[in-house]
């Protein structure tokens, strides 16, 4: 392995997390009948939320669960047969250490209007010190015209001197009667945009105008925001969670009790640092396997060491942390499934076994104690092995969806990749931690959770520029040889390997159709039948029992075959390889620092393109029971 001394290896050290805003959003009337109770209402409210959070993020497995009774009950007696067969799976801590908890910070988002936006305001602020965002219809000059004393245009200058910088939806001096009315929409439907969650108190009767309270929860219905309805007529009602019903109406719900439902990537976010998964030795072995190469290829392109290198060898924590997780989670993913896969063939030929071969052979359990016989009963014993591989076949099922392996090697992978490619394209000043261009570029796929986006968003927030290298020639190789070349390299080598494997499995599954067709020549020609000539002890049963499990088998290899998609990644594989090579030639014949870039920028977006076509055409082949 290519290593520098070890005093020019930074040390290792753990991602560590930086806290997570979560954005509440608010939209209301102004004039409230009993505005002491909906404060009451807001505050407790409020204080649920944080509760529910902050528990979830400290003792993540007493956060509470949605699943049925019967199903918690099996998923308790799953996990622990599973882990008492196969020790290294990872389960959701007891307990997080605190410096793997991820902080929360709260920022209200809100118009400012008299009534449910300034208390809902007063709640955050006040009661969990949150930050304030203001999202004001117009200018601040113009807007406290809409508020009728003195006291209450004091009121929402304090807010202000409070807040960031307010966005305005219209910066005239003075709006017509029309520019008014579109400006209150704009603005309530920006609120919606930039919010988590949305607090709606509402009386439950339709919008009065254009952007109105109830106008403004049925955009936000629409964009998925979740709505939490506090009821401004009757706030000592218990809050509802609003949603899209049939025929344009609108569902009421309980609030979630558990942090995944009230602030999804915020739960996910805390899973992702505190991952059980997470072994430092392995973590800290890829690390310095990689950040050796990265060294090697600095000092074979003659790369000064305070230059890019320098800025990217800084990053790699997180890139190890991530890309530690999602090797860990394919295995785990991978293994599984395939054998739940397997569990269900076996379940088959052991069933096929019994009925055709010792269908007349039973056998009993007696016990004798103290003069007493007790018959258990006659039991075809190879059932016992089918029911114990369905059973096994249930119960990694269960497991690996509960302890979401799947997704998890998702996600990690694709943050994994965007690090990578976000370390070297930094050091070029082109680093761009939204994922959400790229995935204009593929519309119809949904792309990662927000989470996602958080963490590269405060990797780069992080970073220390680098100094950019005089000799664009060092520059070049280095990049070509780190990056551009080798990802090229490893696209080629992975599509022989998928091909292989494709290709493993299509003679496979040939051979077994060779078998089952000469078990029907067999049986057309009634060899091994008593009226034939030739007859062999067993040889009827061996025939029958092919024939019946191998078709079993053959869809097996078949489930594995579609799990593993060899023959898309192959060909993907192979067109990255292409494309890469020739980004890679055009990086060589660049002249001056802005090609440089151009180049480096369109190998970026190709790798982050393919990284999310990869993600979510995988992201369909989740885990199921085969029967």
């Amino acid at each position: 392995m290519p290593t520098l001394e070890s005093t020019t290896l930074p040390e290792y050290s753990l991602a560590t997390p930086d806290p997570y805003t979560f954005r509440i959003g608010v939209t209301g009337h102004r004039n409230l009948k009993d505005e002491p109770a909906v404060r009451a209402a807001v505050d407790k409210f409020i204080s649920r939320i944080d509760s529910t959070l902050k528990n979830a993020a400290e003792n993540p497995r007493k956060a509470g669960s949605t699943d049925n009774a019967l199903l918690r009950y099996f998923d308790f007696w799953a996990v622990r047969a599973t882990k008492m067969l196969w020790w290294s799976i990872p389960l959701t801590p007891k307990q997080v250490s605190p410096e793997r908890i991820v902080p929360l910070k709260w920022r209200v988002v809100s118009a400012l209007a008299q009534g449910a936006d300034q208390i809902v305001a007063e709640a955050i602020m006040n009661g969990v010190h949150g930050e304030l965002l203001p999202v004001l219809p117009f200018k601040s000059n113009v807007y406290e015209r809409d508020f009728e004393t003195a006291e209450e245009r004091e009121h929402f200058h304090q807010f202000l001197n409070d807040a960031d910088q307010p966005w305005t939806a219209w910066d005239g001096e003075s709006p017509s009667s029309e520019e008014r009315t579109t400006a209150y929409r704009l603005a309530g439907e920006r609120v919606v945009r930039e919010s988590d969650i949305l607090i709606a108190i509402w009386d439950g009767e339709p919008s009065r105008g254009e952007g109105g309270t109830a106008e403004i929860i049925t955009y936000a219905i629409r964009k998925e925001i979740p709505v939490y309805w506090i009821h401004a007529d009757h706030p000592d009602s218990d809050p509802k969670l609003l949603s899209a019903g049939d025929n344009g109406s609108q569902n009421e719900g309980d609030v979630p009790d558990t942090a995944k439902g009230l602030a999804p990537h915020y739960h996910q976010l805390c899973a992702y640092y505190r991952d059980p998964a997470y072994r430092e030795q392995e973590c800290r072995a890829i690390y310095d396997r990689d950040l050796g190469y990265l060294a090697a290829d600095a000092k074979t392109a003659k790369l000064d060491s305070t230059t890019m290198y320098e800025a990217i060898r800084n990053r790699f924590a997180q890139y190890a942390y991530a890309d530690h997780l999602a090797l860990r989670y394919q295995s785990f993913h991978l293994r599984s499934t395939i054998a739940i896969i397997l569990f269900a063939a076996l379940a088959v030929t052991a069933a096929a076994t019994q009925l055709l071969a010792f269908a007349h052979e039973n056998w009993t359990i007696t016990i004798n104690q103290m003069n007493w016989v007790i018959a258990l009963g006659h039991m075809e014993w190879l059932i016992v092995f089918e029911i114990a591989f369905m059973f096994a076949a249930a119960a990694l099922y269960r497991v690996s969806i509960r302890e979401n392996w799947h997704e998890k090697w998702l996600y990690d992978r694709y943050l994994a990749e965007w690090l990578r490619g976000l370390m070297f394209r930094e050091g070029l000043g082109h680093a761009s931690a939204e994922s959400n261009s790229i995935r204009e570029l593929l519309p119809f796929y949904e792309g990662p959770s927000a989470w996602v986006d958080h963490v590269l968003s405060s990797d780069l927030a992080n970073a220390t520029p680098a100094p950019q290298p005089q000799d664009l020639t060092q520059l070049k190789h280095f990049l070509n040889i780190a990056w551009i070349e080798s990802q090229g390299n490893w696209h080629g080598g992975n599509a022989e390997k998928k091909e292989y494997r494709q290709w493993c499995i299509h003679a496979t599954g040939f051979s077994l159709f060779a078998i089952i067709l000469l078990c029907a020549v067999l049986h057309l020609n009634h060899i091994g039948h008593e009226k034939s000539g030739i007859h062999l002890y067993g040889l009827p049963e061996v025939i029958a029992i092919f024939a019946v499990t191998l078709p079993a088998w053959g869809g097996a290899l078949h489930g594995i075959s579609h799990l593993m998609d060899y023959d898309g990644i192959a060909q993907r594989s192979k067109s990255m390889h292409v494309e890469l090579g020739n980004l890679a030639r055009t990086l060589d014949e660049a002249r001056t620092m802005e090609e440089i870039c151009e180049t480096a920028k369109r190998a970026g977006e190709l790798m982050a393109v393919e990284n999310l076509e990869w993600m979510m055409t995988l992201a369909h082949r989740k885990p199921e029971l085969h029967v």
